[in-house]
């Protein structure tokens, strides 16, 4: 199916632009600037965001279906392994692809050119490929290329991933996305590039792509420029900062290198490429695990931070609703308190007063020995009395007081009437005697009433202690649980500081063997070069042989014809090699070699039989 889209390009008018780049790497800004040279956007935009204020311009349902495919596959987009090969060959695939070509079709319609754009899509571009093809859509390549610093400190901003994980995920990314867009039109452009100069930049990818764009009138020209502004880059490093950096993995150095060459024009070195691919594919297999573990534990953590933050922000909440609670029955039971102390110098005031009349009535009395004493006694219980029940012991010696002066019949009417009270309680102090004389009973009243009211205010003051008493209980619980809740956030703190600690200790080992598989390569090279050397001297010594076997056969027939000629002449000089001492050892052996491979058993021994041995 992949083929028959690059077979036949003339069956195929329409045009797919797939921005191929890793997240945070302008690829918002790259399909912007070709939807303003008149590439279609997708129907139904994602919302933009504070991170992105002006837009991600790509399409909310395909990244959907993209996160549920991932999903299925037990995979997302941090993930830095390749998808499973076989994949594409399952029933689930044949489903997705139906799925998208479904959405590709609602969001675009049918534009004959479109943009597509998300990070995703660096995984899993074959899938892609087969999308399109199955819609009868050509796939085009524009792969934006940003200092992997910069992408991994604007990705650890926006979605909180450590900055050496954007990194790697920054490499892995592009080094899958260039491996899989082989073969079809591609381009690569810088970021910085595009903010400087949009123009070239698209006149890059035209030319790279071998297309036209339909809209580069002044319309679009000034809203492009309009449109980028150095506010789209809040983070930016140099090449140089980047070079020297020992934080950074040689291997997304070398990659950045290769890919900015190939930005500039120059041609990409595949076959090194492809080796550096390898081998990081071949380490992820080996940290790949305890870093997904890593992660699944920081997550854990993280949310286990998360809700005790909840919680945090919860009991502060309960804890100032509770001392805003607190704050007006502070007050109230201060008033109450001044209520009461004033209360209890009004009853000294009318204890004093009561005692100075008894005094008054005692010095003006009869003289009667039974009255005088209930006055004596009167008084001392007065003095021991508490104070809420003192109105009670005055209000009963006055009685009895009563009683014993009744008995003489000196004074006529009660002696609360005479001694004149008023109402007390109504006019917040002691009345002087005065020409209205209450009765016994509105004595008794007044004086019930005064302890009824003393009452209230003792009973209010304990319910408004007591409620203090539970308010501050229940925000002493509270501060306990915060309490708790902080120490449990500093161990879930102290948890993530141990897990960037064996992060850090992965990389180190992730560095050790990305060193152990450079050596490898070198000495694979060496090893290469020496094979290649040792392969020129056998292709060398390989002529040497076929050149000596040539005059060897040359020679032999010589021999053969000679010896048939003049097999006299050829006798002589075989008694002269027999009799020659350095040739006697070997090369007599040669051509009698040669000689028994040319002739038969009978003639050699016949010509053998008339060579004389040497004399001694």
């Amino acid at each position: 199916m992949i083929d028959s889209v690059r077979r036949d390009p003339e069956s195929l008018p329409r045009r797919a632009i797939i921005v191929l780049g890793s997240h945070r790497s302008g690829t918002s800004a790259l399909a912007r600037i070709l939807n303003f040279c008149g590439a279609a956007l997708p129907g139904k935009l994602m919302a933009a965001t504070p991170r992105n204020a002006l837009g991600f311009f790509e399409s909310e349902p395909i990244y959907q279906l993209h996160e549920e495919l991932l999903t299925d596959l037990g995979s997302s987009w941090k993930d830095l392994s390749p998808l499973s090969e076989n994949w594409m060959q399952t029933g689930s695939a044949r489903q997705y692809i139906r799925k998208m070509a479904e959405l590709v079709t609602q969001e675009f319609g049918e534009a004959p050119l479109f943009v597509l754009k998300d990070p995703r899509i660096c995984r899993i571009v074959p899938f892609w490929v087969e999308v399109l093809a199955s819609i009868k859509v050509e796939p085009v390549f524009v792969l934006p290329i940003r200092n992997p610093l910069e992408a991994a400190a604007s990705l650890e901003k926006s979605e909180l991933v450590d900055q050496q994980k954007g990194l790697l995920i920054w490499l892995a990314n592009m080094l899958q996305a260039e491996h899989d867009s082989r073969g079809y039109p591609r381009s690569f452009v810088e970021y910085g590039s595009l903010l400087k100069d949009w123009r070239s930049v698209v006149r890059k990818i035209g030319s790279d792509l071998g297309m036209s764009f339909p809209r580069l009138g002044r319309r679009a020209e000034a809203e492009a420029d309009a449109f980028l502004v150095d506010e789209l880059r809040h983070h930016v490093v140099s090449e140089e900062e980047l070079s020297v950096r020992d934080d950074v993995l040689h291997w997304i150095k070398t990659t950045f290198g290769w890919m900015s060459r190939a930005a500039a024009g120059k041609k990409i070195p595949t076959r090194e490429i492809d080796r550096l691919y390898l081998a990081f594919t071949e380490a992820e297999k080996a940290f790949g695990p305890i870093l997904a573990h890593a992660e699944l534990a920081l997550e854990s953590s993280g949310e286990a931070a998360r809700n005790l933050q909840d919680e945090v922000l919860e009991i502060r909440a309960q804890r100032d609703a509770v001392e805003n609670k607190v704050v007006p029955l502070n007050d109230e039971s201060g008033q109450l308190k001044k209520k009461l102390e004033s209360r209890d110098d009004q009853v000294v005031e009318l204890i004093n007063c009561i005692k100075l009349m008894l005094v008054w009535v005692a010095s003006n009395g009869s003289g009667n020995k039974n009255s005088s004493e209930e006055l004596q006694v009167l008084m001392r219980a007065m003095d021991a009395s508490e104070s809420d029940s003192i109105a009670e012991t005055t209000l009963e010696g006055l009685m009895r007081y009563q009683d014993s002066m009744d008995s003489s019949s000196v004074y006529s009417g009660s002696v609360p009437a005479r001694l004149g009270f008023g109402k007390y309680a109504n006019s917040g102090g002691p009345s002087r005697p005065a020409a209205v004389k209450p009765t016994e009973a509105e004595l008794r009243q007044e004086i019930l009433e005064l302890k009824t009211h003393s009452e209230n205010l003792g009973t209010t003051k304990e319910d408004f202690e007591n409620q203090v008493r539970l308010l501050r209980d229940q925000l002493e619980e509270k501060q306990s649980v915060f309490g708790q809740v902080v120490s449990e956030l500093a161990q879930s703190e102290e948890a993530s500081n141990r897990e960037r600690s064996d992060a850090l200790i992965f990389r180190g080992k992730l560095e050790e063997a990305e060193n152990r598989i450079n050596a490898m390569f070198a000495d694979l090279e060496r090893r290469g070069e020496e094979l290649g050397r040792q392969e020129i001297q056998v292709a060398s010594l390989r002529s040497e042989k076929l050149e000596l076997e040539r005059a060897n056969q040359e020679l032999e027939v010589l021999v053969l014809e000679g010896a048939r000629e003049q097999p006299s002449y050829w006798e002589a000089e075989l008694q002269s090699m027999v009799e020659s001492f350095s040739w006697r050892l070997a090369l007599p052996i040669r051509l009698l070699g040669r000689l028994a491979r040319r002739t038969s058993p009978a003639e050699l021994f016949r010509r053998l039989s008339k060579i004389r041995r040497p004399r001694k």
